[in-house]
């Protein structure tokens, strides 16, 4: 290994990949290990062989960081890179005639940004496992990635790394050239004043251009694979339009690129010029396959150079040009160098088109290479100073000023281009936008427009209007292809002097965004689309779609209601369904909902909401459709809504029915006051679990709970004890919120807490009461800080701890026995059993283990003595201080033999240690 290598495996691209998460602009993106390998390593120039399933992995990223890239110097460097803004429309790719599926060949993708900690620094990747392409640096140091076949085959290939010093090693003087030609009968257009086509010297307001391209069966051939020809050519035209973009403000619109993988192409003609009637001929007067504002037809067979047609944007005719002797080579950025003849003769042949004639052809000329005088040689994209000594490294990759000016004059006067960022920079100047598929549209000049974003930190933001076609959810987003950034999304309802925003939405679809909202018909939105924090721009689409809510104009469609707020609902294109309305007048256009009782009780059901837009009647039915019975009716109970209360049977369903007053239309909202949402209607409780209970919809009621924090969505239930003391809980695993819980006894009018919790079993919550049995208890739980979920309601009574244990004690057969369980309120008996002579049982608190004979033994003090073989049946008192007490209690006969003999015959029983809970 040599010491560049190990330099490089020092710095972990031979390593592992990095373990790290990345946050840009406050947002975490993707990070990926920069997927090459070293297979060789010089001064100045490494080679490396692609990772595949890497390629494909980022082919579906939006933005990312890459990590672990190596410079020509042995250095590793960090990316931060985003779709570049390249437009090549879906279906554009045809092979053979036949459209493709895919725009980019599998793992292929395009990036732009720049090097992490480096000033001044940008960078430019094609990345492709059929040759990767493109630039890293700052202007002083630039890094060129350049593809390579392996053995010729470019099916598979090695990234080559040069630094500028190595790529200019090599030179040429390729002496072809180029004819410029008029149509028939058009005048040339005197030069352009370049001081007036951008006198602010800032960015230009962009022009999207269509241009068609086709390949000629020879371009192919250079790489004898599709994969590789695809890329390279996408990449070359990318390039391409990164310089129209900077100096003329016009972006390429690709809707059409066609390869050829067998000699079967039309193009046969061995001159450029002829090449170019044929082309011609074949597409003019609207034969072309797909309408652009040009056509060019790119080419590796040696045909002289190549020849188009001047000043001919968006000229259906003659808007045609041919490129020749391409050789596959330009590397990326196409820099001032010996390589770069195809990307010079691409943007040349179209500069013409774009009104751009010979530097030597001005009068006077801007340089003279082209009428033989080689004396100083120095030239730019229009030049012929590439067949002086010196070849290409003579041109300077850019148009002369007065080259630039021309153009942009075209492209202004042109007619039919798209401008980018223009008219709808601003709310004024929305563009309208409809169902379906909308775009593709470019931020890429756009500015930030007010009023300020609240999500995403939109900005570079683009306008657009969209009227409503149904009442229902519509859905609005950036979400697939073409979009290539990260956008922002934002809806608004009013005029562009009064907007309110209905909706705003950063990342829905990965990085891009998706907003749906409640729409009425006929209504006109504003929508905005930027990029995130103001700095990313691309590509986009907007895809609509509107979804009515007519669903259930009849009863047996009847949309179930919980409880809580509903909708937004929606009766335009409803129908009148069964009998008139019993209060109310001519109400038409009715909708049907249905609600099934959890419990017993008061339930109401309202349109009472700010979100009703018409005077509503409503009305309650019990039974099943159409075998209905009405329970109530009502026209205007808050204003001009409506509101039915009734009395709920648990488990019964009833339908909610409401109409437009006198046929009106509109929107509203139902809101549902169930059983237990209040205390008037808490849900009776049983020993042991009850529920799952939610409080998804419920309502957040005036009694406050006072432990937890903003408790929210309340619900009621209620408990009559059979003992003195009662525990509630929500401990179970089926509970999915942090719940709080207060306790009350009294009356739902009159109300007394008698305990609050929030966490007792980590998120869950329980609250122990003592109480004579009998107790009415009234439970109410919420979630903390408004949490809404599922939870069950445990119910227990006494601690559960309570318990006899008998000592052998004994003596004689005598037992004592024992009825219930010892917890608090509960009642138990205490019996002697085998007694023949005067009998007692003894109570005592401190066990002693006195043997008063042989055989018989004093259990415990006797500190109370009660006469007759039982203790009869009583309670123990609701008194929380005796939970965990204990007592003794043992059983004496007197006078009977078989036990002690002195001073009188007697018998003991078994002590019984009796512990309360």
């Amino acid at each position: 290994m040599s010491r560049s290598q190990r330099t490089l495996c020092a710095l972990a691209i031979c390593g592992t990949v990095p373990l790290a998460g990345l946050f840009a602009q406050g947002k975490q993106v993707p990070t990926h290990h920069f997927p090459f390998t070293p297979v060789q390593v010089n001064v100045g120039d490494i080679r490396l062989a692609p990772d595949t399933a890497g390629l494909k992995e980022i082919a579906g990223l939006s933005e990312f960081t890459l990590t672990g890239v190596p410079d020509a110097a042995g250095r590793f460097l960090t990316l931060d890179l985003r779709r570049a803004a390249v437009v090549f429309e879906p279906g554009s790719v045809r092979v053979n005639g036949v459209p493709q599926a895919d725009v980019y060949a599998p793992g292929t993708s395009f990036w732009t940004g720049s090097i992490r900690g480096l000033a001044n620094s940008d960078a430019y990747l094609a990345l492709s496992p059929y040759g990767t392409r493109g630039w890293f640096g700052t202007p002083e140091e630039k890094n060129h990635l350049m593809a390579e076949p392996v053995n010729g085959d470019w099916s598979q290939t090695t990234l080559r790394i040069v630094d500028q010093p190595t790529l200019d090693a090599a030179g040429s003087a390729p002496g072809y050239t180029c004819n410029a030609q008029l149509p028939p009968g058009q005048a040339p257009v005197l030069p352009t004043d370049p001081s007036t086509q951008n006198p602010t010297g800032g960015p230009l307001p962009n022009y999207f251009v269509p241009i068609a391209f086709e390949t000629a069966y020879e371009f192919y051939t250079i790489f004898n694979n599709l994969g590789a020809a695809q890329t390279y050519a996408q990449s070359l035209i990318a390039a391409i339009s990164a310089q129209y973009d900077a100096q003329i403000g016009a972006v390429f619109q690709v809707p059409y690129l066609q390869f050829y993988t067998s000699n079967t192409d039309p193009w046969t003609a061995a001159a450029c010029g002829t090449m170019l009637d044929q082309f011609r001929n074949a597409w003019d007067n609207g034969a072309a396959p797909v309408p652009a504002a040009l056509y060019h037809l790119m080419t590796g067979s040696n045909c002289g150079g190549g020849v188009a047609y001047l000043n001919v944007l968006c000229n259906g005719n003659y808007g045609f040009g041919v490129s020749g002797n391409m050789d596959g080579s330009t590397p990326f950025p196409p820099a001032q160098g010996p390589f770069t003849w195809d990307f010079v003769v691409v943007a040349h042949e179209i500069g013409h088109n774009f009104n751009a004639i010979h530097t030597h052809d001005y009068n006077p000329p801007i340089d003279p290479c082209g009428l033989g005088n080689c004396s100083n040689p120095a030239g730019t994209i229009m030049s012929y100073c590439h067949t002086c000594p010196g070849g290409m490294s003579n041109i300077v990759l850019q148009f002369h000023a007065q080259s630039a000016a021309d153009m942009r004059a075209a492209t202004v006067a042109a007619g039919c281009l798209q401008t980018t960022g223009g008219p709808n920079d601003e709310c004024a100047g929305a563009v309208a936008i409809a169902n379906g598929a909308n775009g593709p549209y470019d931020n890429t000049s756009a500015t930030t427009s007010a009023p300020a974003w609240p999500c995403g930190g939109g900005g570079k933001d683009l306008w657009f209007a969209y009227t409503a076609t149904c009442f229902g959810d519509v859905t609005i987003n950036t979400c697939g292809v073409p979009t290539n950034f990260d956008t922002t999304l934002q809806v608004f309802t009013g005029d562009c002097n009064s907007l309110a925003s209905v909706a705003c939405n950063d990342d829905s679809c990965s990085l891009q965004s998706s907003v749906t909202f409640a729409a009425t018909q006929g209504t006109t939105y504003r929508v905005r689309v930027g990029g995130f924090n103001g700095t990313r721009f691309g590509v986009f689409n907007l895809n609509v779609a509107c979804a009515p809510r007519v669903a259930n104009d009849e009863c047996v469609a009847a949309i179930p209601l919980a409880v809580g707020t509903n909708g937004l609902y929606y009766n335009p294109g409803a129908t009148l369904s069964g009998a008139a309305f019993s209060c109310g007048f001519n109400v038409q256009k009715d909708v049907w909902f249905s609600y099934t009782a959890i419990a017993s009780g008061p339930v109401s059901v309202n349109a009472c909401t700010a979100a009703r837009s018409f005077d509503t009647v409503m009305e309650i039915w019990s039974g099943s459709c159409p075998a209905l019975s009405l329970v109530g009716c009502n026209d205007d109970f808050c204003g001009l809504g409506s509101q039915v209360s009734f009395n709920a049977t648990a488990g019964t369903t009833y339908f909610v029915r409401v109409g437009g007053y006198n046929n009106q239309e509109g929107n509203f909202e139902l809101v549902l006051v169930a059983a237990n949402d209040e205390c008037a209607g808490a849900l009776g409780l049983n020993l042991g679990a009850n529920g799952p209970f939610s409080n998804a919809k419920a309502t957040t009621g005036a009694q406050v709970i006072p432990c937890g924090f903003n408790n929210g969505g309340d619900a009621w239930f209620r408990y009559t004890s059979t003992a003195c003391q009662v525990s509630f809980e929500t401990c179970t695993a089926t509970r999915t919120i942090d719940t709080v819980m207060e306790v009350f006894t009294g009356s739902c009018a009159a109300l007394t807490s008698v305990g609050c919790n929030d966490d007792a079993c980590s998120l869950g919550s329980r609250v122990s009461v003592f109480g004579a049995a009998g107790t009415t208890y009234y439970v109410h739980v919420a979630g903390y800080n408004d949490q809404r979920g599922s939870f069950d309601v445990v119910v227990s009574e006494g601690s559960g701890g309570g318990n006899f244990t008998s000592l052998p004690t004994g003596c004689g057969g005598l037992t004592l026995n024992t009825t219930g369980t010892p917890n608090l309120g509960t009642t138990v008996s205490y019996t002697v059993v085998g007694g023949t002579g005067l009998q007692a049982i003894f109570l005592g608190f401190i066990p002693v283990n006195l043997p008063l004979c042989a055989a018989c033994t004093l259990g415990a003090t006797i500190d109370v003595s009660i006469g007759g073989p039982t203790i009869p049946a009583s309670p123990i008192p609701c008194d929380p201080l005796l939970i965990g007490g204990q007592v003794y209690v043992q059983g004496v006969d007197v006078g009977s033999a078989g036990g002690c003999t002195s001073p009188l015959p007697f018998r003991l029983s078994n002590t019984v240690r009796v512990t309360i809970g």
